[in-house]
């Protein structure tokens, strides 16, 4: 699997997180305001972010070029759980942004030594995965939980724990090492 670099976001990142933030996707799914913040406002609001205690993560390719960025809320550390949100660049979304998704719980469970991961996505999100996908998971269901983009929109919750993420994981690599396999003609 492709590795991406997750370092901990600086300030000379600010640029790139809020043009990433003001993406149309990134507002109706991330953005329970309502309103759109001007981008001074964000640049002030992040530098106090960055100052204070909250997570943020910058993910990049081996080459350095942005991937996304990751916030961890909500933390934990007692019961060792996080809120996980990640904004991916549109050019990557369909390419890398599963990827992002996974280095982050590697960072969670292996780094951080946290053991869950809670999820919280609103209906419409199809950025990465379907609604249907969203819907399976769900271990609770929200209907009208806020109103963005001119609708009300239900919230999924669900959690993921270490051993869940591990346990995907390897199944991947199997059904991969079974693919290889087969067109290497030895199934």
């Amino acid at each position: 699997m492709k590795r991406l670099k997750i370092r901990p976001m600086r300030d000379s990142d600010i640029e790139e997180w809020v043009a990433i933030y003001l993406d149309e996707r990134v507002q109706s799914n991330i953005n329970h305001e309502g309103v759109l913040a001007a981008p001074d406002e964000l640049r002030a609001r992040v530098r106090e972010w960055l100052a204070s205690d909250r997570l943020f993560f910058r993910i990049g390719t081996g080459g350095g070029d942005l991937v996304g960025f990751a916030r961890l809320s909500k933390l934990d550390w007692i019961s060792q759980r996080c809120d996980l949100t990640v904004m991916v660049d549109p050019r990557h979304r369909s390419r890398l942004g599963l990827l992002a998704h996974i280095a982050m719980y590697d960072h969670i469970y292996d780094s951080l030594n946290l053991r869950v991961v809670v999820h919280e996505v609103l209906s419409g999100n199809t950025m990465m995965r379907t609604e249907e996908y969203y819907r399976s998971r769900a271990h609770a269901i929200t209907p009208d939980h806020c109103f963005t983009v001119g609708v009300q929109r239900t919230c999924y919750w669900w959690v993921e724990t270490r051993a869940e993420h591990h346990a995907i994981l390897a199944e991947t690599a199997e059904r991969g090492a079974r693919v290889r396999r087969r067109v290497a003609g030895k199934a």
